[in-house]
């Protein structure tokens, strides 16, 4: 509703699925609902994107495994948690991190035995 207030175009279902918005403004994504929603915004070129990624961001998708290659070490650097590409980000690897945490080894007990010959 906020997004419709501001002038911004909406698509989402009659449910709560999914809603994408696309914006000219950075500024308003800032406060969003968080799961399910995807900001649009138009660039010119897509390192100008990166200037907008923080901390904040935990994925970023790329459509092409040649952007991909190009792009990560920047995007990583600014904090990111993860790239991959459009249509994987809900599919994270065994082990990988889950919002910059490796959640895998907090369920396992580590042990050891040294062994002397």
């Amino acid at each position: 509703m906020m997004a419709r207030f501001r002038g911004e175009r909406v698509f989402h279902p009659d449910t709560t699925e999914w809603t994408i918005i696309l914006t000219k403004n950075f500024e308003s994504t800032k406060d969003h609902p968080l799961s399910r929603t995807l900001y649009v915004m138009e660039v010119n070129d897509l390192k100008e994107a990166v200037k907008y990624l923080d901390k904040s961001t935990m994925v970023v998708a790329f459509s092409s495994h040649k952007r991909l290659e190009e792009l990560k070490e920047d995007v990583l650097l600014k904090g990111v948690d993860r790239v991959t590409m459009v249509g994987r980000m809900g599919y994270f690897p065994l082990g990988y991190p889950q919002e910059g945490k490796r959640n895998l080894p907090q369920l396992v007990k580590w042990v050891s035995a040294d062994c002397y010959v």
